[in-house]
């Protein structure tokens, strides 16, 4: 399975000398506010969705991801050179180096990946995205410098993918237990989300429950493979806002 094994940070917003390990599985990132769990999360994001290997790409595209959410808006202006080479073992280095001179600031970063494919790749923000889905991505694609985190618009366009006509392998013995929580199940209509409940009526997300909505979320990326077997998610505080009685199901 692909998955990122080992993270090195140097001099990036608030880590100054950070190894990680990471397991094949599951990995929980706790910690106090401030201390970097999402911007560690953001990283990850923006690095594995670099170009393949060899290729070059500024960083203008990794400012996108990073810098609209007060992660390094304050640190560094983001104009640095993004590589991805080759290191030894089949492994992969994703190089992330920023320098700039006088006044300016210098970081950089590393990850070694198992492979060098990149796996499916979601980032699920704290902020319900959803609720604001409608209309949102055509701005976005209109105006200049759209005031807006990449990852939030990120997650609209996965979950406006459409549905599978069958219930993926994967999610088969998932979705039940969602659909139990939600009392429902996820519909599109007109660029809006719903959870159509079982009982015929039709609720949009906009009055719905905090946490029936981040279920609903990864009920909705599940179906439409979003969701995959071997994907990366990074869910940034997934427990936010939901039932403790849900936990368990989540």
């Amino acid at each position: 399975m692909t998955a990122i094994k080992q993270i090195r940070i140097r001099n990036f917003t608030v880590f100054e000398h950070t190894d990680i390990s990471l397991s094949e599985g599951i990995n929980v990132v706790i910690g106090k506010n401030g201390t970097g769990k999402t911007q560690l999360l953001k990283l990850l994001y923006a690095g594995t969705l670099m170009p393949s290997r060899g290729r070059r790409l500024f960083a203008s595209c990794f400012g996108l991801h990073l810098g609209d959410d007060n992660l390094l808006r304050d640190k560094a202006q983001l104009y640095s050179d993004i590589w991805l080479d080759t290191a030894e073992e089949s492994h992969e280095v994703l190089t992330v180096s920023h320098f700039k001179t006088d006044v300016r600031y210098r970081f950089g970063c590393s990850m070694n990946l198992f492979t060098t494919e990149v796996p499916p790749m979601v980032y699920i923000p704290v902020k319900d995205m959803l609720t604001h889905a409608k209309g949102l991505l055509a701005m976005a694609d209109k105006y200049q410098d759209f005031p807006f985190d990449q990852t939030l618009l990120d997650i609209i366009r996965k979950a406006n993918q459409w549905k599978l006509r069958e219930v993926p392998d994967l999610a088969v013995k998932i979705l039940p237990h969602l659909e139990q929580v939600m009392e429902g199940k996820v519909v599109i209509e007109n660029e809006e989300f719903y959870i159509k409940k079982h009982d015929g009526r039709l609720v949009k997300f906009s009055v719905e429950a905090e946490g029936i909505k981040k279920i609903g979320l990864l009920w909705q990326l599940l179906m439409n493979e979003s969701i995959t077997k071997g994907s990366l998610v990074l869910w940034d505080e997934p427990e936010a806002n939901l039932n403790p009685d849900f936990f368990p199901v989540l």
